[in-house]
């Protein structure tokens, strides 16, 4: 962390018992000497997190560790509330729980003057992998490096025994898949999901983690999306995070849940489940947004329907919940 100045203090809202919590608020905190600024349950608003910075945070800056929909917030809460005397504060601000999107990381780092980078990591690896470097060369949609002792490679996403893909750039998607001291022994009474999760390949184990990516010259990888929640569609294939960010780059849109649906001459329909901006809504209908989807996004990739409503939902650590949307849709009901 070549920007970090101690002390610093980590801001702890990250629940401890999930492993980003434990690994980021906790262990990072104790090993670099700072210390931590705790919410002992979730703050009551952004104005008590802000005003708590304010108040207790040290010279140093702080850490913040958190999942997308915090930056989000933060974001929204900074243009409506500016506060000066933030710039500078926000040293070393990581993601993770799910994909940062490059909208959400522009404009909070716009707002807040602060460094914000992915970090990518899953329960059976430990928690962390990998994460971008806080020195300004970060590369938005990028996942960084391996953590030190950790390899990883992209793999043939339909065979792991056809091994590591040889090549480079997004014509070489394929599943990212992990080999290192963090990962796993195995689930616990569940020797199926262990044969299928940990495979051996040149006398090695690697963790098959599930999700898509390709690799660039460098060694860093840029994920395309969860390999179960890919959309097929005529053939095909939609990943529903590049759909997320090409739709959170229209004004009205706070956040945005892309995921497909059952449709007899398609395949699979694109559908997109749409927060607005406080200030839109009401202001804008789903039509408008298909609209103007048609014109700024790749035919395929535009959705066939979107739906607005109240709130995204989410799970106890913020992570968006596309399956709860999914399965909650009158065509998924019907399948």
């Amino acid at each position: 962390m070549p920007d970090a100045t101690h002390p610093m203090a980590c801001i702890g809202i990250l629940p401890m018992f999930h492993a980003f919590g434990q690994t980021i608020v906790q262990n990072v905190v104790i090993e670099g000497g700072d210390y931590n600024i705790l919410f002992p349950s979730p703050p009551s608003s952004l104005k008590e997190v802000v005003d708590t910075i304010l108040e207790v945070g040290p010279e140093g800056g702080v850490i913040l560790p958190g999942v997308e929909n915090l930056f989000i917030g933060l974001t929204r809460y900074l243009q409506e509330n500016p506060e000066p005397r933030l710039k500078g504060m926000f040293r070393l601000c990581v993601s993770g729980a799910g994909a940062l999107h490059r909208p959400v990381k522009d404009k909070f780092e716009a707002i807040s003057g602060g460094k914000l980078v992915e970090a990518y990591g899953l329960t059976e690896c430990t928690t962390v992998v990998s994460t971008g470097p806080f020195n300004g060369k970060d590369e938005p949609g990028k996942i960084g490096l391996p953590y030190p002792g950790t390899d990883w490679a992209i793999f043939n996403a339909e065979d792991f025994s056809k091994g590591p893909l040889k090549g480079y750039g997004i014509e070489f998607t394929g599943e990212i898949c992990v080999c290192g001291p963090q990962v796993m022994k195995g689930y616990l009474n569940n020797p199926k999901a262990t044969a299928e999760t940990l495979r051996e390949w040149d006398g090695r184990i690697w963790c098959l983690t599930g999700d898509l990516g390709y690799m660039d010259e460098t060694g860093q990888i840029t994920i395309r999306d969860r390999k179960k929640q890919m959309i097929k569609y005529k053939g095909y294939s939609v990943f529903p995070k590049e759909v997320e960010e090409l739709i959170g780059n229209h004004p009205a849109v706070l956040e945005v849940a892309v995921a497909g649906l059952p449709d007899p001459e398609t395949d699979e329909l694109v559908k997109a489940w749409v927060q607005l901006q406080e200030d839109s809504i009401g202001k804008i209908t789903s039509d408008e947004l298909i609209n103007w989807c048609k014109e700024n996004i790749t035919h395929y990739k535009c959705p066939k329907q979107i739906e607005i409503i109240k709130e995204i939902p989410k799970s106890m650590v913020g992570k968006v919940q596309r399956r709860v949307l999914q399965e909650q849709d009158p065509l998924w009901k019907q399948k």
